[in-house]
């Protein structure tokens, strides 16, 4: 059996009629044969190698960065975890191979995506308002037209109206998609908004243009999304079913 519960066994098939019950079924499912793809894709290449020395490291650095270098701390983690050491360090060696699985798999295709899709990556240096009001929104946005006042200026003549400022800088690709188009295609010093998005009503300015570089960021994120769309691909090609508990076995 899977796990006892107050000494009781518990088979698998009460563990997923139950969930199935409880409508949990779906996305354990949808986890485990993501799993189930990637182990059996490490399991069938030669190229993933994890030499010894580096595993060691890898269960070394583990145990600082988690506060777990006093044997008696390590051994309470493990049995939190329902783990033995030797399975720890089977998950931290999938772990390294995952990494580089990601790598071989993206490497031949991350230049070019990036080059593909650089505007994405550029960031960009903004100032902006943020506020609940609609009528307070388009007053200052008004105002900003007429070239009377600027960003901060508003923001501590309105600080008691709710008005707050903020400055940032963040990749054109994480603004809201209602928005996306016309930060991308802002320049310097141009002004988007009163626009309503996330709740909120925010006039935003755009201060400096960061071009794109494909730097240890970058390529994180281009490899996670290649990753990814390569999963994607080999789960549509499964076909998965589930044999449903007997009425007898109903929990």
């Amino acid at each position: 059996p899977p796990l006892t519960i107050n000494d009781r066994e518990v088979s698998w098939t009460e563990v997923l009629g139950c969930m199935q019950l409880f409508g949990k079924l779906k996305p354990f499912l949808q986890a485990f044969v993501s799993q189930y793809v990637l182990l059996e894709e490490i399991n069938h290449r030669d190229d993933l190698t994890v030499e010894p020395t580096d595993l060691l490291q890898a269960v070394m650095n583990f145990r600082v960065t988690r506060n777990l270098t006093e044997q008696a701390d390590f051994q309470s983690w493990l049995a939190s975890e329902y783990l033995d050491n030797a399975t720890f360090q089977r998950r931290i060696a999938l772990e390294m191979k995952m990494t580089l699985l990601k790598e071989r798999l993206t490497a031949p295709n991350l230049d070019a995506y990036f080059e593909a899709h650089r505007e994405a990556f550029t960031e960009l240096k903004f100032s902006c308002l943020v506020m609940k009001d609609e009528e307070i929104a388009h007053r200052l946005g008004a105002k900003l037209e007429s070239g009377d006042c600027d960003f901060q200026t508003i923001a501590a003549e309105y600080a008691a109206d709710g008005v707050g400022y903020r400055q940032q800088q963040v990749q054109i690709k994480a603004f809201p998609s209602a928005i996306r188009g016309q930060m991308c295609s802002a320049a310097v010093g141009d002004r988007v908004g009163p626009v309503f998005v996330n709740e909120v009503w925010s006039i935003f300015r755009v201060d400096e243009r960061v071009s794109a570089d494909l730097n240890e960021k970058v390529r994180d994120q281009i490899q996670t999304q290649l990753f990814a769309q390569w999963l994607k691909e080999k789960l549509k090609h499964l076909e998965v079913g589930i044999v449903s508990p007997d009425e007898s076995d109903d929990v």
